[in-house]
């Protein structure tokens, strides 16, 4: 944990996004850590929602999921990030999206207005202040509206069991051997990326106990794993082998590695309302 305060970390992730904002798409953590099969878990949670409602994405970054979801029929779409590098970024792809330059704890609406829904993907956890970001949350949000979480978990089975990490890394050794060459390749870039100096994975039920504390109410819960979302990654699909390779992983995904690690796996995706009349 780190003891900075919530300024410095701000300052220091800022200088670390600028050396990330030119290889975050098309390097490492996107392909790596294949983004395509989270940020759908992500959509899936939100089938039920207006695709007019007004959505902003905390700690959008280059804008990845905001352009998901504008390929998908959302429209309304704002993104909010302290980097200006990363947000140059979201601007050159040229979406519809309104963009904001600021952090959560000092941005605002006009009273009346807010968002109807608002997704934090892996952002929280950048955060020094959890009760502060989730008060910052529940003021941003109408009443009615949601919230869409998804965090890395703290209690991940993996990083807690020497048997278990070392069984998966057995599971995916073939693909990384397959296509290390180009595993490295992106992986490269990032040697001289500045670590971020704040960036703990969360532990669901203080993450949840802050939100409650804001006044959100928790509606679903769900655990995803994230070691075969790397293995995902590294199936970039460009044979017969690969795709059908690709398919069983997913199969295996739903229907076994999710169900087994439940509550101890990668990451947690969580759906919260703020009460009151829509």
């Amino acid at each position: 944990m780190s003891n900075l305060t919530t300024t410095q970390v701000y300052a220091q992730e800022i200088e670390s996004e600028r050396h990330q904002a030119a290889i975050y798409i098309d390097t490492y953590y996107v392909r790596l850590l294949a983004y395509e099969g989270y940020k759908n878990d992500v959509v899936d949670i939100m089938a039920d929602l207006p695709k007019d409602a007004p959505l902003l994405d905390v700690g959008c970054g280059t804008g990845w999921f905001l352009s998901l979801l504008e390929r998908k029929g959302w429209r309304n779409l704002s993104g909010l990030d302290i980097s200006p590098h990363m947000l140059a970024v979201a601007r050159d792809m040229g979406s519809a999206m309104t963009l904001h330059e600021a952090p959560i704890e000092e941005f605002s609406v006009a009273t009346g207005e807010g968002y109807e829904v608002i997704t934090c993907l892996g952002s929280l956890h950048h955060m020094p202040n959890l009760d502060r970001v989730a008060n910052s949350l529940a003021a941003l949000l109408r009443p009615g509206g949601t919230l869409i979480v998804h965090e890395p978990n703290e209690d991940w089975f993996y990083e807690h069991s020497t048997f278990l990490r070392g069984l998966m890394r057995l599971l995916y050794a073939p693909l990384r051997i397959k296509n290390s060459r180009r595993v490295r390749a992106l992986r490269a870039p990032w040697a001289s990326v500045p670590p971020s100096p704040h960036h703990d994975d969360v532990a669901v039920d203080e993450l949840v106990a802050s939100l409650q504390k804001a006044g959100f109410v928790l509606e679903q819960a769900c655990f995803k794993n994230t070691l075969v979302r790397v293995l995902e990654g590294m199936l970039f699909r460009e044979s017969a082998f690969d795709r059908a390779l690709y398919r069983l992983v997913r199969w295996a995904d739903k229907t076994m590695f999710d169900p087994l690690a439940g509550k101890r796996a990668g990451a947690a995706l969580l759906r919260l309302r703020k009460p009151g009349a829509a």
